[in-house]
Formats: structure tokens, sequence, C-alpha cells
């Protein structure tokens, strides 16, 4: 529950890219992904079998007036990116998609975007200007958005680095302990072979009795 309200919270600050082309346009939209994936695909919100557009594990894919190509990056030196292309636009295209990465052994990543489709140039215009706006306005959210995500890393590491030392700390008391007891034990039979060594044999003792 957790995990889900962080993932929330994160992407209300960095919030969705929103594409605006006039009909019969094409638009290419840009996830980028911290690692790669085996398995690529696009899909139209909610993304049901039937909203699936593309799914492939190939590079490039194409399938009517959808394509995808995909740029494997190297983390942590470049991001892995997926371009989603979307051509010849009508209206009805307008709405949310998701690109993501399905993956065998890591957890699967997604990114959202909109689509806007409009035929009125002067709304083009206006939404554009809208959009860089907005895009300005997440500038300090996306550093806030960052940061926390700095700050949750740090996190991780001085607990992980806590658990350590505290095992180590435990292990080291416990080898303390173990070592006291051995030297214990040792002494204990030192002094009783002492005792034992001086306690004269019976002759020896049966001789004393003569001579006195």
């Amino acid at each position: 529950m957790q995990q889900v309200f962080i993932f929330c919270f994160l992407s209300a600050l960095c919030g969705a890219k929103t594409l605006i082309q006039t009909e019969g346009g094409s638009i290419t939209a840009k996830c980028s992904f911290t690692f790669s994936g085996r398995r690529k695909f696009v899909c139209r919100d909610p993304c049901e079998n039937r909203d699936v557009l593309i799914e492939t594990e190939a590079t490039e894919a194409e399938k009517g007036r959808y394509s995808i190509r995909y740029r494997e990056g190297t983390f942590p030196a470049s991001s892995t990116v997926l371009y989603v292309n979307i051509s010849q636009l009508v209206q009805s295209d307008s709405g949310r998609y998701w690109c993501g990465l399905k993956r065998r052994f890591m957890t699967d990543s997604r990114q959202e975007f909109h689509v806007n489709v409009t035929n009125d140039m002067k709304e083009l215009e206006q939404q554009q200007t809208e959009a860089t706006g907005v895009s300005k306005g997440y500038v300090l959210p996306l550093a806030l958005c960052v940061a926390i995500l700095f700050a949750a890393a740090v996190l991780l590491l001085y607990k992980w680095k806590t658990r350590r030392e505290s095992d180590g700390s435990t292990s080291r008391r416990q080898s303390s302990i173990n070592t006291n007891n051995n030297r214990r034990r040792r002494s204990t039979q030192f002094s009783a072979s002492k005792f034992t060594n001086r306690t004269p044999p019976p002759d020896a003792q049966q001789q004393l009795y003569y001579n006195l």
C-alpha cells in the first residue's frame, strides 16, 4: 500500500507528457527507462487485451498506424528509450496511452502519455503554449521528485549499513563470550590438574607416616 501511494505521489509531481497534433499528422512519444527490458508494449488505457496496440520482443515493430523503436541503454551511463509513433491521426486517437517494458527477473515498468488531436490551428497553438507553461511549472516538482528519490536511496543505504554493523557487533560480542568461556574452562582444568599433581601417591603417604 505504501509503495502504491509513493508511486501515485511521484506521478502526480512529475506529470505525464501531453502530445498535441492536428488531424492527419503524426506524433512520437519518447518513453525513458532506467533499466532495459525484454518485451516492449504500447497500449491505450485501460490496457486490456483489446487495447494492446503493439507487444513484441523485437527492437522495431509496426502494426497499422502504430510503430515502436527500441534503443537499449547502459545503466547508469545512458537511459533505455522506447519511441512510440502514431501516424494519420484522427480525433478519436485522443486519450491516454501507456508504453512499457516487461522484464524476466525484475518488475515491469511503464509510462503514460496523452494524445490530443485537434482541427483548429489556433487551438493547437494555444494548447502548445499552455503545455509549455505547464512543463515549466513542473520544473520545481520534478526537482522535488528527484530529491525524494535520492533521500529514499540514502535512507535505504543507511538502514543497510546500520543492520550490517549491528550484525557484526553481535557476532563479535558472541565471539568474545565464547573466548572468555574457553579461557575460564582451561583455567579450571589447569587448577584441577595442579591440585591433583600435588597430592602425594598412597605409597608416599604411607612412607611419610612410617618416618614420623
